[in-house]
């Protein structure tokens, strides 16, 4: 009993760490934004956010659609199919399946 104790109380503690880094990964990729120029790079950034806030799938496809309109702007094909794969997989994750 024990030991079953142990298991969870770690896996618990190693939950808890994995969660706290995906924290701060996601902060630190929203305090680059703020000071990131119009360019590619900031289409790449937000496609980044996009993937790092995949447990909120609106606010995913949001930074995703944010990044899409930056791509098309930009004329950046690369970054406008990176961002619509996103959309797409935050409206999988809804289970909305927009015509």
């Amino acid at each position: 009993m024990l030991r079953f104790l142990l298991c969870c109380a770690a896996l618990l503690c190693l939950l808890c760490t994995t969660l706290r880094a995906q924290t701060l990964t996601l902060d630190s990729l929203q305090n680059a934004l703020k000071n990131a120029p119009e360019d590619t790079a900031k289409v790449s950034l937000l496609c980044r956010i996009a993937d790092e806030q995949q447990g909120e799938p609106a606010l995913s496809r949001k930074t995703a659609q944010e990044a899409y309109t930056l791509a098309e702007r930009l004329q950046d094909s690369r970054g406008q199919a990176v961002a619509m794969n996103w959309i797409a997989y935050a409206y999988q994750r809804q289970g909305s399946y927009p015509e």
